[in-house]
């Protein structure tokens, strides 16, 4: 279900944004201030977070901690006050505005709270949309879709567009469209947050197949405490401090019975 793949616009060889290399990702020392006139409310105050390939790393806190601004950082949808990020060993900082628009479009891929699917097109128009974006033609784009449809348990209902689906179904298809384009880095927030307890149990299970499947890197924020437990490690983000977290029983550490 691969799709094909380019270089970094205006590289020669292998592109910088190989996923090759260990940690895939790598924050150090990460400040985010927002300013409004006088006052500046800090949410990231020097975080540090390295996740290795294969880890599937969940990040809890308190509504408002700044979960969903770690994660805008280290995809690249918003900038650090201060402090680095690398992705296979090479700063983001330091790419052009072409080599982020590829990274984003190629390395790391997000599932929100919400679907943020296209209304007005099928499940399987939504799935296939990065690819076109990407320019694979239409006849080849829409055969992959049409595969991770069929992987998410959506073949039946590709034609269906996005109000005919139920909540579980559209993250299903959220899910997908996220992993057409076989990405590296894969940043969820709070995916099963709209979802009732059977269908968030039922994502949540998909995505660790997923995960193992594709050999995917993930980090999941997520207020379900017994879905985080489950993760390779967590964290926790509380005052702009991120910390290995006890709720595992070992701070930052593997959960034993889970993903191996």
């Amino acid at each position: 279900m691969k799709a094909a793949e380019s270089q970094v616009p205006g590289s020669s060889g292998d592109s910088i944004l190989s996923a090759g290399a260990v940690p895939v990702i790598r924050a150090e020392n990460l400040r985010k201030v927002f300013r409004s006139g006088d006052a500046e409310l800090t949410v990231l105050a020097g975080a540090e977070l390295t996740v290795s390939e294969g880890e599937l790393v969940a990040i809890v806190g308190p509504s408002g901690s700044g979960k969903s601004t770690l994660l805008h950082i280290l995809a690249a949808l918003d900038t650090p006050t201060s402090g680095a990020i690398y992705f296979a060993g090479h700063s983001l900082q330091a790419l052009t505005d072409a080599e982020i628009a590829d990274f984003r479009n190629r390395r790391v891929a997000f599932v929100w709270q919400r679907h943020h699917l296209l209304p007005d097109f099928s499940a399987v128009e939504n799935v296939a949309m990065p690819l076109l974006l990407r320019g694979i033609p239409a006849a080849e784009a829409m055969q992959i879709a049409r595969q991770w449809l069929d992987e998410v348990g959506l073949a039946p209902r590709a034609h269906h567009r996005a109000g005919e689906l139920s909540g579980g179904e559209q993250q299903r298809v959220a899910i997908a469209r996220a992993l057409v384009g076989e990405p590296a880095l894969l940043l969820s927030d709070e995916p099963t947050g709209d979802l009732d307890e059977g269908n968030a149990e039922a994502i949540f299970e998909l995505m660790q197949r997923l995960h193992r499947s594709h050999r995917l890197t993930s980090i999941l924020a997520t207020h379900n405490l017994a879905l985080a437990r489950r993760c390779h490690r967590v964290f926790q983000l509380e005052h702009g401090i991120l910390e290995p977290s006890s709720i595992s029983g070992r701070p930052g550490a593997q959960v034993k019975g889970e993903i191996g």
